[in-house]
């Protein structure tokens, strides 16, 4: 009955009445599939898109089975006007190009990479990692027009021989740094458009060897910018997630000449299983982190000081005293705080009440990196002491609160500036507690005042985990201080040359809100 009602109608208008009819809404139906199919990359968009014919969109054959049983129609009726809304497109419009054309159009076709498996050791120049740039520019144009299905095992097989292009030739220093980058720019698209492939990418190792990359190609913005789509990847509901080190396995030497492009193994398919998107090769682990700014002293002249502990120890009301003091000491004072006050770090403070786990995670990272850019690395350049409220120990016990391995914190923070010295304050569990109680909670992590003892026990581990990066740390109570003694003790210290300030004898602190 319901067939003879359809017949000849078109798909866009057949899904929207029967839906309408069953009282279901766009969200109800992208609901019920993702529940049927399995696949979580579903939305009510791609179902306004199938009911509007938006673009020319249909449901791929793999819905109309699933579309069938939701909407309570024959599979026969949504294939035929399925076939109706397609041949109308192609009367309209032509037949559409196929994806391969539309890649071969907008890719330049002034380079070809070498294979994967080549060991030539061609030198390559400047103009070579501007031409690989110039293909990333084409599959950007590529992904505007194209389904991620269409275009993932494209960009992945662009992205190894990326690889193969910085890995197996001869190059300078500067042209290196050229080719990470591209090699970046790609791992980011085929993150992109492996969120959006059906399950035929994971987008995950993708974006992790993006970050790999830029970090060693010295890019931090796009650092930030990568670890902000992985974020957002990890932080969005409809989106499976997995833990990046769940399928990790080795591949194998990578020889001498290897670039060291991860600190892990990358996590994309096994090439023993036949997998289309498999590496040719294997990419090696890097090296180990070197110490001190991210691999290499900022600046002779400036001093990088971060100060945690946990909350409602008094951090935000002993580092303007410091800043205070340094200046009445003779230095030149940045003071900051993280999350930043960029829009990523407000974004960042906005949402860690609902985003969690390895999504904030990721976030807090991604500020970060965009922090130091920014802020933080330009006034160490020129001599600035920079005090930063809160920073990577904070990371290693709120995230970890939140459940994320810290070996998943190390690799998101790989490659940051580590700080001159670390200060966490710390007081007693009954201490911070009647504060919070007096101060009120300013975020999720302070809600349970059971959490105070448990964020003391994770900075008192943090501590090991930070002296093993060569990190200074140096641990004050601040139980019976004031703001102004404990800013005198950080002063004491951190035994600046031209700190005046000695530590003040300790006096009673009343527990007011920090």
């Amino acid at each position: 009955m319901v067939d003879e009602i359809s017949n000849g109608e078109r798909i866009g208008s057949l899904l929207a009445g029967r839906r309408r009819c069953l009282g279901l809404s766009e969200e109800d139906v992208a609901r019920r599939l993702i529940d049927i199919s399995g696949r979580a990359t579903l939305t009510r968009t791609d179902v306004w898109r199938w009911e509007t014919e938006y673009e020319g969109r249909t449901p791929g054959p793999q819905w109309l089975p699933h579309l069938a049983e939701v909407l309570r129609l024959p599979e026969d009726t949504l294939r035929r006007a399925r076939a109706a809304s397609r041949a109308a497109r192609r009367f309209r419009v032509g037949t559409p190009p196929a994806p391969d054309d539309v890649i071969a159009r907008l890719l330049p076709v002034d380079t070809e990479f070498a294979p994967c498996g080549t060991t030539s050791g061609r030198t390559v120049g400047m103009a070579d990692a501007e031409a690989l740039l110039r293909r990333v520019h084409g599959l950007r144009l590529a992904d505007d027009v194209l389904a991620g299905g269409d275009l993932v095992e494209t960009v992945v097989r662009e992205l190894r021989a990326a690889i193969a292009l910085h890995d197996n030739t001869c190059h300078s220093e500067a042209v290196g740094r050229r080719l990470l980058t591209g090699v970046g720019e790609l791992a980011q698209l085929a993150g992109w458009v492996a969120t959006d492939s059906g399950g035929k990418a994971d987008p995950a190792p993708l974006f992790r060897l993006g970050v790999a990359a830029t970090e060693q190609a010295g890019d931090r913005p796009l650092t930030a910018h990568l670890l902000g789509s992985w974020g957002y990847w990890e932080a969005n509901p409809g989106v499976r997630r997995r833990r990046p080190d769940r399928a990790r396995r080795r591949r194998g030497d990578a020889g001498p000449r290897r670039v060291q492009l991860l600190r892990r193994h990358p996590l994309l398919p096994d090439p023993a299983a036949g997998h289309p998107l498999a590496p040719c090769q294997p990419l090696p682990p890097s090296a180990c982190p070197q110490p001190g700014h991210g691999g290499g002293p900022v600046s002779a002249r400036g001093f990088f000081l971060t100060v945690d502990g946990p909350g409602g120890i008094g951090k935000s009301t002993t580092v303007p005293v410091l800043a205070q003091q340094l200046h009445q000491a003779g230095h030149t004072v940045y003071a900051t705080t993280e999350p930043s006050s960029s829009p990523l770090g407000m974004a960042t403070r906005r949402l860690a009440n609902d985003v969690r786990g390895t999504a904030l995670a990721l976030l807090v990272a991604a500020d970060r990196n965009h922090h130091l850019a920014t802020e933080i690395r330009p006034r160490l350049t020129t001599g600035h002491t920079v005090v930063c409220d809160r920073y990577l120990p904070s990371s290693l016990v709120l995230q970890r609160l939140d459940g994320v391995p810290p070996d998943f914190i190390r690799a998101v923070n790989a490659g940051i500036d580590l700080p001159d010295l670390a200060v966490i304050l710390t007081a007693s569990a009954d201490t911070i507690a009647r504060r919070l109680v007096t101060r009120g909670s300013h975020h999720r992590f302070e809600d349970d005042l059971g959490n105070v003892q448990r964020e003391l026990d994770l900075y008192e581990q943090a501590i090991p985990i930070l002296e093993a990066m060569s990190v200074r740390v140096v641990r004050i109570d601040v139980d019976t201080l004031t703001p102004e003694g404990a800013a005198a003790a950080i002063l004491h210290a951190a035994d600046f040359p031209s700190a005046t300030v000695q530590p003040a004898a300790p006096s009673p602190r009343p527990d007011r809100a920090p």
